[in-house]
């Protein structure tokens, strides 16, 4: 319609060609190195919800 022709889907990548596999990683490797560290995330809700308590028992 409107003079676009059909395109074919693009065929997905031999795993040979991947970004990871030319690093020479592993998909468990490349997911561990990408992890975000959550810990001072929980750490600091924990110190938060703590002095929230502090404040509420304390009245």
């Amino acid at each position: 319609m409107f003079g676009k022709k059909n395109k074919q889907p693009l065929a997905p990548k031999p795993k040979e060609e991947m970004p990871y596999k030319k690093e020479g990683l592993t998909l468990k490797e490349l997911r561990k190195k990408h992890k975000k560290p959550f810990k001072w995330r929980t750490r600091r809700w924990s110190v938060l919800i703590g002095i929230n308590l502090l404040f509420f028992l304390s009245f």
